[in-house]
Parts: C-alpha cells; structure tokens; sequence
C-alpha cells in the first residue's frame, strides 16, 4: 500500500506528466494525493474535469511553502509506504512500485530505500545516485534524491514530519531517520526535473545543508568545506571544458 503525494504549483503540464508516470505502473498506487498551492486554477479546474482514477485526491489551496505542502500530503495518507514525487519528476520504468512492494515485502525489518535518478545535464541524460552512507551525512542530499525514496510512514509518526525549512526539508528529515534499516537498490526509479528550488537555488540550498547538519551534529568545518566545494564545481561545470569532464565521468 504506497501512498505518493506530488506537489505542485501553476505547472499543470508538468504535473500531467508526473501524473501519467504513476497511472501506467504495473502495481498501482494505493494513493496519488495532489498538493496544489497554484495560484492560477488551471490544476483545479483539470483535475475535476478529466477522469480520475479512485486512487487519486486533491487539495488545492494556497500553503507555506514546500514542507508544508509535503505534511498536508502526510495529513491524508494513509499507506503503509510513503513516496514523494513533486510535479514534473516522473517515475522511469512502469514496474518501480513493483520493485518497491517488493523489496518490502521481502525484507520485513526495511524502513526505507532509495535508488538511481536520470536528470539533464549540459545537454545530455545522466544517471546519479548512491548508497546512502551514514558517515557522508555532511555532504547534503547531491546523491540522494528524495524522489526515489520511499518511507514507511510509521517513520514520521516516530520522528515527526517536515521542519518548516524553505529548501533542505527532505535532508533534514533524512538526518533524523538515519540510523533505520535501509536498503539502496540498483536501479533507476526517477527522471528529475531538475529546475526545482534546491537545483535553481544553489547558494542558499548549500547554505541550509550547513545549518541542519550542524543543529544535530554541532559546528562542522568539513560540512563547510564540502559545500564550498560544491559551489565552486557548480560555477566550474558552467565552463564548457568542464561541461564535458563531468559528461565523461557518469558516461
């Protein structure tokens, strides 16, 4: 029983796609819960005038912000296993909540799990995504992605939902759940639209990766380095020669 909750906001195109992604699964979902914080009524007006399937619900009213529109999804769900896919990411294969069941069923203990992402880049399609490791928790979420996460919900019973944090809320909470079983599968789960807020926002996502690791673990000068880091690799891949360094390296 996997509840998804996709956000969305004045993107009704992008949020077709994500939509269509989820409907063609070969398991379907036991939700899909739409959070519409438009502020046009195009969403609304699309989703109580096309045929929906049972397993589909809305809220479309104006929220806070990301987080807040994630715990309003929470408010509703009522699956075992918690996914989010924002509007305009969208699942890659027709069986990923398949594998997900799966992988769940089989390992009874299993808290939660995450997988590969596709995302453009420089003009190209590259797969990133790893393992998640406990001891690089002050490098950020660069090689997790919350979309091919799926969480049993019993996790935000026992740690609480999203922190009122403008970008960053997802790592914060996966700093909290840590320590829970986990599992890293193999596979390519999420095609990332990759002009959301944490993509098109670096300096400040880099800047709240510093603060929520240091509220739990206390100053942390290689958390600081790491992201200066990642700036100057940002800036740099802007250079075409980098450009196609990075290509070369996730070829």
């Amino acid at each position: 029983m996997i509840s998804i909750i996709t956000i969305c906001f004045n993107n009704l195109v992008e949020l077709q796609k994500t939509i269509e992604s989820i409907d063609i699964q070969t398991i379907k979902p036991f939700q899909s819960i739409i959070i519409d914080a438009s502020t046009t009524s195009d969403i609304k007006y699309w989703l109580e005038n096309s045929n929906q399937p049972l397993y589909r619900s809305w809220v479309c009213e104006r929220d806070a912000g990301i987080y807040d529109g994630f715990n309003k999804g929470l408010k509703k769900a009522t699956g075992k296993i918690i996914n989010f896919l924002n509007s305009g990411d969208c699942f890659y294969n027709h069986d990923v909540l398949e594998t997900v069941h799966d992988a769940f069923k089989m390992n009874t203990d299993l808290k939660w799990l995450s997988a590969k992402f596709c995302v453009h880049r420089y003009g190209q399609l590259v797969t990133l995504g790893e393992s998640f490791d406990y001891n690089l928790l002050y490098r950020g979420m660069r090689k997790i992605n919350h979309q091919t996460c799926f969480c049993k919900i019993e996790l935000f019973k026992i740690y609480g939902n999203f922190n009122p944090i403008k970008i960053g809320m997802d790592y914060d909470f996966i700093i909290r759940i840590a320590q829970e079983k986990y599992m890293f599968i193999n596979k390519i789960f999420i095609l990332f639209d990759n002009q959301g807020i944490s993509s098109t926002h670096i300096k400040k996502a880099l800047k709240d990766n510093i603060n929520i690791y240091e509220k739990y673990n206390g100053f942390s000068l290689k958390s600081r380095l790491w992201q200066l880091r990642s700036l100057l690799l940002f800036y740099l891949f802007k250079v075409k020669l980098f450009n196609k360094l990075f290509l070369l390296k996730y070829k």
